[in-house]
């Protein structure tokens, strides 16, 4: 009988196991096709209408279309929408600090873009788009750091080469300097700024994988948090917008949400991995439907990413990652 209990348990937990696997891969091939796909209705938005709407009235309803795509989400979970409120209700109550720790990404994220403008405006586009690769390998070492990730030496060397075929991709494009311009506070502010928001990514990866909270719970909250309306005219708030406009706006809240799913069944270097074959896609997509031309350059970029892609595979297989600690959870 003992031993029938063991084997159970044992094909439950390998199910378990397999089923996050497969979570894993799924949730990755989600994050690029919304990434690509925000591109490219993002670039075609553009080009169909001469007036284009407030990036910033965008940014506030696609943290509103979070807010609710996740209480959705958690009605269905809960089986009733009374349900799911009280157990929002009860997560602020009884668990308040894990609630107010939502804040912390989102305090994160307002420091990284307060300083990408710093930094946008003391560096020329080139160098800007150079020194914000560097978030890939600050990511990299903060999970080493606060996460236990172990990484061996061919993932590192993927991770360079990654950073490498982006900037390649991207390309190296001169932009005017000015007299105003002081490389100095630009690469200190695209340092901060890339710090701030691979802490940001790293400390979330480990709310998404503590199991106080569900998913869908930790989205609606980090939303609530990250929901800053500007103040802004009612008479303007809506301008310019069309149905492009909103398709963009729900392609952003959807992609937050995915995000929330990699970061619990996967992690934030894969996600940097997704988010540069995102680029891949979406060049290629905008080459056939925007007649934009393509070099050799984008060839060998591309052909750096892949490689990159395969290294940090290869390199992953045995690989050991500490585990986060668990959370006990008292006996009824």
């Amino acid at each position: 009988m003992m031993q029938e209990k063991l084997t159970g348990v044992e094909e439950k937990g390998s199910k378990s196991s397999m089923m996050e696997e497969n979570m894993k891969y799924i949730s990755l091939a989600m994050l690029i096709f919304m990434n690509t796909a925000q591109v490219i209705f993002m670039r075609y938005a553009r080009t169909v209408s001469a007036e284009t709407y407030n990036s910033m009235t965008a940014v506030i309803m696609g943290e509103v279309m979070k807010i609710i795509m996740s209480f959705l989400l958690m009605v269905n979970d809960n089986r009733s929408a009374h349900k799911a409120v009280s157990a929002l209700v009860e997560q602020a109550r009884e668990n308040t600090r894990e609630v107010l720790f939502q804040s912390v990404p989102a305090l994160l994220y307002t420091i990284q873009n307060f300083f990408m403008y710093v930094a946008i405006s003391n560096l020329d586009a080139g160098i800007f788009q150079i020194c914000t690769r560097m978030k890939i390998l600050i990511t990299a070492l903060l999970s080493v750091l606060i996460l236990g990730k172990k990484l061996r030496f061919l993932q590192w060397v993927s991770l360079f080469l990654l950073v490498l075929g982006v900037i390649i991709i991207k390309g190296v494009s001169g932009g005017k300097t000015s007299e105003n311009m002081n490389f100095t506070v630009g690469f200190v502010a695209v340092l901060i700024s890339s710090t701030s928001s691979s802490l940001a990514g790293v400390f979330m990866e480990k709310m998404f994988k503590d199991r106080k909270l569900t998913v869908w719970n930790r989205n609606f909250w980090l939303a609530v948090w990250s929901f800053n309306p500007q103040i802004v005219y009612p008479s303007v708030f809506f301008k310019n917008y069309n149905i492009w406009a909103w398709i963009a706006i729900t392609l952003l809240a959807v992609g937050g949400l995915v995000i929330g799913l990699v970061l619990k069944y996967a992690d934030n270097i894969l996600k940097a991995f997704a988010g540069s074959a995102s680029i891949l896609f979406s060049t290629l997509i905008s080459c056939m439907l925007f007649h934009t031309k393509i070099n050799a350059r984008f060839g060998v970029g591309a052909a750096i990413v892949m490689v990159a892609v395969v290294l940090y595979s290869y390199g992953a297989k045995g690989v050991q990652y500490k585990p986060l600690p668990k959370v006990e959870t008292p006996a009824v």
